[in-house]
């Protein structure tokens, strides 16, 4: 059992009435583009899936009409099993220590209050 904690602190600051509207814009504008782009998705969604019932229908794997091009992709990906590693002989100490930790490229993290609600 671990015995350590993960805590943080909040700064708050006074923002002039300009950055603070200029901030409060910027965020409603993220909000109303991403409801449009989960609309847009939704619908996007749904012509593929209707593709897809034609194409199957048709019994082929592609179809291609004017330039359009509709394709049954069903790959697989290898990935791997610490588990079945393990269990086949293999040492998780020499794995877990070849295994380096690098850096992810940052980026800016923004969240509106629908995004919460409309979480899946």
């Amino acid at each position: 059992m671990s015995l350590t904690a993960i805590a943080s602190t909040t700064q708050e600051i006074k923002l002039d009435t300009r950055t603070k509207q200029r901030l409060l814009r910027e965020f409603r504008q993220i909000q109303q583009l991403r409801q449009q782009k989960a609309e847009l998705e939704a619908k996007i969604k749904a012509s593929v899936n209707t593709i897809a019932e034609i194409r199957g229908a048709t019994g082929q794997m592609s179809l291609e009409i004017e330039g359009f091009k509709t394709t049954l992709v069903a790959s697989t990906q290898s990935r791997f099993n610490k588990k079945k590693f393990a269990a086949i002989g293999g040492d998780l100490g020499l794995y877990e220590e070849a295994m380096e930790i690098v850096p992810k490229k940052p980026y800016e993290l923004v969240t509106c209050p629908s995004d919460t609600e409309s979480e899946e």
